[in-house]
């Protein structure tokens, strides 16, 4: 049935939003302790156990770009985690993204500067401006969930 599936889609994407609710609160609180400017200087690190865990792993190749960060960990962790809300078991830790900006999309990567022919970019960077990857899979899957929302 078309439209089970539409509603499995929409129930997951209103659960992705939540999350980046929750997230783009750690950033504000992380912003004001100076420990980033903009959102892509963030290595957000999403501890959680049971459902919570198994939900975000599942959207976890998402996440970068729906939270607009330069990086996201996903690890299991039982011992820690708010008790109550959305994403019960759930600690958000922002801090500061690892390795070097990429001059492109300003996303910071520990491969910048590793690539002779383009130092100064990231290697996803790299497939865009070499033709070896076509476009992203996010932008055609938020293409698609807009439509169930309009």
């Amino acid at each position: 049935d078309p439209g089970l599936m539409d509603d499995t889609l929409k129930a997951r994407w209103e659960q992705i939003l939540s999350l980046r609710r929750e997230v783009s609160k750690s950033m504000e609180a992380a912003r004001r302790d100076g420990v980033i400017g903009h959102s892509l200087d963030a290595n957000v690190r999403l501890l959680a156990d049971g459902k919570t865990f198994d939900f975000i792993k599942g959207v976890e190749r998402f996440l970068k770009e729906v939270f607009i960060v330069s990086s996201v960990e996903v690890a299991r962790d039982s011992s820690l985690g708010a008790e109550e809300g959305d994403f019960p078991g759930l600690t958000i830790e922002i801090e500061r993204a690892r390795g070097k900006k990429c001059n492109r999309c300003w996303h910071y990567s520990e491969e910048v500067g590793k690539s002779n022919k383009y130092p100064d970019i990231c290697p996803r960077c790299e497939e865009q401006l070499s033709g070896r990857n076509g476009v992203y899979g996010l932008s055609s899957l938020l293409f698609h969930s807009m439509r169930l929302t309009s």
